[in-house]
């Protein structure tokens, strides 16, 4: 039948639903290529096949519509022609694959020409041209919708350009011209923002797995490279150097800003570590050994030269500011560095040396560098006009509700160049200037029950417990105040401080219970305290839900024997909440309630 030039209201309509027509077959022309990978070698040759022959089979049903006119020729044509021209772009296709594609096209190319293929013969040349570009640039022009345009554009011209047969006018020709471009657009912006999306799914998936790249097996090896090198050095008397890093307050860090944020943080420390490494041009052996510890060994490497490495690790790191949700954060680095000794029996010897350098480190407040027990960099002046505490709630729930019971306050530094609160560099302020932070807290705060966080080395030190004993008497403190540590100390040291904070009536939390304090560290320091705090979020990661539920378990029947208070932190989900209330957990931290505010906002 003969067609006419189109209204433009049917030309949109037919355009529109031969792109989308067109993009749910690329979807599925993709599907299937994705399935192709995931099953058997004997069922990938038919999906590979049925793959190649499907966009020229569903190609030739169109045109062959096109040839008897049914319904409007105009659309069917374009169809068929991208349908065909299309599945080229695909950077992941064999070269028999393309060949078969390109083939098909010129064979459509050939049934639009019919008796005009003679004098068309310039337009196929054209054709081969953009044939030979597409497979050539391939693996860049699918994400790259302006390239395709280009391309579609020749492509027009190849195919419309002079087109005799009978359903077509020189008019219809321009409009199925404009059609086709229109429908090659749309669908290379589609591919483009699919790809962007796969790409950010990507790096999310790779976020929330990086800290399960430390399994049994990369440990292992690590430690067999580790103890080949050791050997070497001993054999041929060279020197063999050992760092141990950990960074700071990563648990802070993950609580201001999420564990997908700490761990795109983790993976930016281990590129800048990287970095300064390669530059020193050293040998080196940089390991993950999880969380938020690293391990360095630097063969045939003296003392003298690894702490200068070290130093400028230490210092890259502090003076970096890593991308965290549309802003940057700051984090620093404490180390241990030891050397080979001649008594050492194994690489082991050196590992341990290092850990107990870098826990002096993180006694003397962070930031620091200890080698072979001796503390080399050590600043406590911090700037109290550039500090406040945030304060997050935690909540008393019971079958009535949820009652604002306390508030964690929570260290931030004020950044006058972003204008941003954020994380300090270090959290081992002056007990006298903690005193005035607290102070300028309760003001504002509508609870006088305060938990505050104390570095090891504050909680070890007397005249700190002294001094919050003193401010306590005063009448200017809380009502209640609780001192949560993390990193918790020696049974001796916990009996004579607890003892000043108990005349007090200071309370003594221990946090993270259950992850970075397991039953046997803080086994015998529970006598000696009030409460523990179990940090769901530590083990969301890693952990399946009744894995979770088993260890939350097992920490509640603790704190209910010990007749000690139980806070449940991390909460990001009410069916969490739900879940805890009917173990009897009565108190609550976390995003689900809110995040750590300034009081003045809260």
């Amino acid at each position: 039948m003969d067609q006419v030039n189109l209204p433009l209201g049917l030309w949109l309509v037919q355009t529109l639903a031969a792109t989308f027509l067109i993009t749910g077959f690329v979807s599925f022309e993709r599907y299937l290529w994705r399935q192709a990978t995931l099953v058997t070698q004997q069922l990938r040759a038919t999906y590979r096949v049925l793959q190649w022959l499907l966009p020229l089979g569903v190609a030739l049903l169109f045109e062959y519509g096109t040839y008897q006119g049914f319904m409007e020729s105009n659309m069917l044509a374009n169809i068929g022609v991208a349908m065909i021209v299309l599945p080229l772009f695909d950077e992941a296709v064999t070269n028999w694959g393309y060949a078969w594609r390109g083939l098909g096209v010129v064979v459509i190319w050939g049934l639009q020409r019919g008796s005009t293929l003679t004098r068309n013969w310039p337009l196929l040349v054209l054709l081969l041209v953009n044939l030979l570009l597409i497979r050539r640039t391939h693996h860049m022009l699918r994400h790259t919708p302006h390239w395709i345009f280009v391309i579609t554009v020749s492509m027009v011209f190849s195919f419309w350009l002079d087109v005799t047969w009978a359903p077509f006018t020189a008019q219809l020709a321009w409009q199925a011209a404009g059609m086709y471009l229109v429908i090659c657009t749309f669908v290379a912006l589609f591919w483009a923002r699919t790809h962007r999306k796969f790409l950010l799914d990507q790096q999310m998936q790779a976020l929330i797995d990086y800290d399960d790249v430390v399994n049994d097996t990369t440990v292992a090896q690590d430690r067999a490279v580790a103890a080949s090198l050791f050997r070497g050095a001993q054999v041929h008397h060279e020197p063999l150097t050992v760092a141990a890093f950990d960074v700071d307050h990563f648990k802070q860090f993950n609580q201001a800003y999420g564990h997908m944020a700490g761990n795109a943080t983790l993976m930016a420390v281990t590129q800048t570590l990287r970095q300064v490494l390669d530059q020193t041009q050293v040998a080196y052996q940089l390991n993950h050994l999880g969380g938020e510890e690293f391990s360095l060994l630097l063969p045939k490497v003296g003392l003298a030269q690894a702490i200068t490495v070290v130093n400028q690790c230490l210092t890259q790191v502090r003076t970096t500011a890593f991308p965290v949700e549309h802003t940057t954060a700051q984090v620093t680095l404490s180390a241990g560095v030891t050397t080979l000794h001649e008594q050492d029996q194994s690489v082991d010897s050196l590992y341990k040396r290092a850990d107990d350098s870098l826990y002096i480190s993180k006694i003397h407040g962070h930031d620091v560098l200890t080698v072979e027990g001796q503390t080399t960099t050590y600043d406590r002046d911090v700037d109290v006009n550039q500090l406040a505490y945030f304060a997050q709630p935690i909540e008393g729930v019971n079958a009535q509700g949820s009652v604002h019971w306390a508030a964690e306050l929570l260290l931030r530094r004020y950044d006058s160049q972003s204008d941003q609160w954020r994380l300090p560099a270090r959290f081992d302020i002056a007990v006298d200037k903690q005193i005035v932070l607290i102070s300028q807290a309760l003001t504002v705060l509508n609870v006088q029950r305060v938990n505050v966080n104390l570095t090891l080395a504050q909680f070890s030190d007397i005249e700190t417990a002294k001094s919050l004993v003193s401010y306590m008497h005063s009448g200017r403190g809380p009502q209640q105040l609780t001192i949560e540590i993390t990193d918790v100390p020696s049974v001796t040291v916990m009996r004579r401080v607890s003892a000043l904070y108990r005349e007090a009536g200071i309370l003594i939390y221990i946090d993270d219970v259950g992850s970075d304090n397991s039953y046997e560290l803080v086994q015998k320091l529970l006598p000696y305290v009030n409460g523990v705090k179990f940090a769901i979020q530590n083990l969301r990661r890693q952990e399946s839900s009744a894995r979770i539920h088993e260890r939350i378990q097992f920490w509640l029947d603790i704190a209910q024997r010990q007749e000690i208070s139980f806070i449940l932190e991390g909460l990001e989900f009410p069916d969490e909440v739900t879940w805890a209330q009917h173990l009897g957990i009565q108190y609550f931290q976390g995003y689900y309630f809110g995040k750590p505010q300034l009081p003045l906002t809260a």
